[in-house]
């Protein structure tokens, strides 16, 4: 015997010729397969078979989304990764000198550098023992 919630949600899902459940979406099927093969496949193939899901009421919309999520995970992971290496990049270039400035880095830090100490005590009085 069919209840009448029962007989609500066969209606709700569209069924193909000769009484089988629909098939899902092949374009949701497209994304979760190139979601590991080339990423960005599966986001263009993941937001058109969700528009065709919605259009013609296929089945296959976590398919599609799972595809959907992988992709866009993947794109993440490669700005995070670009931004790391353009980090990096400009932290090592920041540190070999003021070659901006027209000074290499040696320079600079023989600028910055104290004064060598002299090995029998400071430079003044080394000064005055050459004198005596």
């Amino acid at each position: 015997m069919v209840t009448p919630a029962d007989a609500l949600a066969a209606a709700d899902r569209p069924l193909a010729a000769a009484g089988r459940p629909a098939r899902a979406n092949t374009m949701a099927i497209l994304s979760l397969v190139m979601a590991f093969v080339f990423w960005p496949l599966a986001i263009v193939f993941g937001h058109i078979g969700l528009a065709q899901i919605r259009r013609t009421g296929e089945e296959g919309r976590g398919l599609a989304v799972a595809g959907l999520v992988i992709g866009y995970t993947a794109l993440g992971l490669l700005v995070l990764w670009l931004l790391f290496f353009l980090i990096a990049v400009g932290a090592s270039t920041s540190t070999t000198g003021c070659a901006a400035r027209g000074r290499p880095g040696r320079e600079l830090d023989r600028q910055l550098s104290p004064p060598p100490v002299h090995p029998h005590g400071s430079r003044r009085a080394s000064r005055a023992a050459r004198r005596s």
